[in-house]
């Protein structure tokens, strides 16, 4: 995985894009995007309002 594949996986996460949706953009697995993810702390990416 390449820098800017790491960036653009960030920059998509933070976008709320799920690993699904963003393994197919960049053309890794979705368990490559979730192990990047997590290891960031950026497993969970909450959608609009708790209440």
């Amino acid at each position: 995985m390449t820098e800017l594949q790491k960036k653009q996986i960030i920059n998509m996460r933070k976008n709320g894009d799920g690993y699904k949706t963003i393994a197919t953009a960049i053309g890794m697995s979705r368990n490559a995007i979730r192990v990047l993810c997590k290891s960031r702390n950026m497993a969970v990416v909450w959608r609009g309002n708790c209440t």
